[in-house]
């Protein structure tokens, strides 16, 4: 065998070693970019839950892991309607995520009041999304804010020509067979933003859903005293779980099987506080944390919510 061809069989010998080494490594380097990127998160995240798809039910709940903020957002066959939406460095996770559930258009958007944390990126989402309607309540002319993110908001709406009222206590919409009430903000209270919270119902068939903004104690004892049908299978609690939220009085009437706080891992505010989790236990409900269980979503048949996290039906 001459020079030439020693040389190209040791290329080739070399080759297939190189070939050999990368296939037996392909296994271990999955696993490594799995653990770093987190697939099963990002499967979530494009409807894929367990071995169930989100579009195998009619109406899905997503609690939205936006750090110390609050975004929810309800998917289904007849539209999509989103509350909230997180400070504004969340911009490109909440953006992604909707992108990565094909969501082109946002039925009715909700600002449950007007503090950055719920409405950061929410002037992003109208540029960006076609929004059907939107809702926020009406503040005393005192409390309203002269924040950026505010004023970016207006200014979005206005420039897109966006269909906008407020929303209080006693009004209603739907989006096919879905229907939304809201139980809050009954009445004005000065001074407070949090209190001025929209406090909002979504049912479907028999099922249930209720957020609550950052609605304080003041105003659940407002919404309580009103006589409202509070009742609902799962909760997105009030403040992130602040102690100053969630009393026991508006827990018991709300009666729910599930809990889910929004907040960041180590916040600065503490959230959420134990007084609440030790109401939460007290009470037998099982709760979801957002800083801890990332995104958590539930679908609805109109009979039964389907908790994807623990594989489980709530009848």
């Amino acid at each position: 065998m001459g020079l030439k061809e020693r040389i190209n069989s040791k290329w080739i010998t070399v080759a297939i070693i190189v070939i050999i080494a990368i296939l037996a490594a392909i296994p271990s380097l999955f696993k490594l970019i799995s653990d770093d990127f987190g697939w099963d998160d990002v499967a979530e995240k494009i409807g894929i839950v367990g071995d169930a798809r989100l579009d195998d039910y009619p109406v899905n709940f997503h609690v939205v892991d936006v750090g110390q903020g609050s975004c929810t957002l309800v998917t289904s066959d007849y539209g999509t309607i989103m509350i909230d939406c997180g400070e504004r460095d969340q911009k490109d996770n909440v953006e992604g995520y909707l992108n990565n559930l094909g969501i082109k258009r946002i039925d009715y958007l909700i600002a449950t009041h007007p503090h950055s944390d719920h409405i950061g990126c929410m002037y992003s989402i109208v540029n960006k999304f076609e929004i059907g309607k939107f809702y926020m309540p009406k503040l005393d002319k005192n409390d309203i804010p002269t924040s950026s993110c505010y004023e970016y908001l207006l200014e979005s709406l206005d420039g897109k020509n966006v269909d906008s009222s407020y929303i209080k206590g006693g009004d209603s919409f739907t989006l096919g067979e879905i229907r939304c009430t809201a139980l809050a903000p009954v009445k004005t209270i000065k001074g407070n933003l949090n209190s001025m919270s929209v406090i909002l119902k979504i049912e479907y068939g028999n099922t249930s859903f209720l957020v609550t903004g950052d609605a304080e104690t003041d105003e659940e004892k407002t919404v309580l005293q009103s006589g409202a049908d509070l009742s609902s299978d799962v909760i997105c609690l009030g403040h992130h779980g602040s102690r100053t939220s969630s009393s026991s009085a508006f827990l018991k009437a709300v009666d729910p099987h599930i809990a889910v706080i929004s907040c960041a891992a180590d916040n600065k505010y503490g959230h959420p506080h134990q007084e609440t989790l030790d109401k939460l236990e007290k009470l037998g409900i099982k709760y979801y944390r957002t800083d801890i269980d990332s995104t958590v979503i539930f679908s609805s048949d109109g009979k039964r919510i389907i908790d994807h996290q623990r594989g489980e039906t709530d009848e």
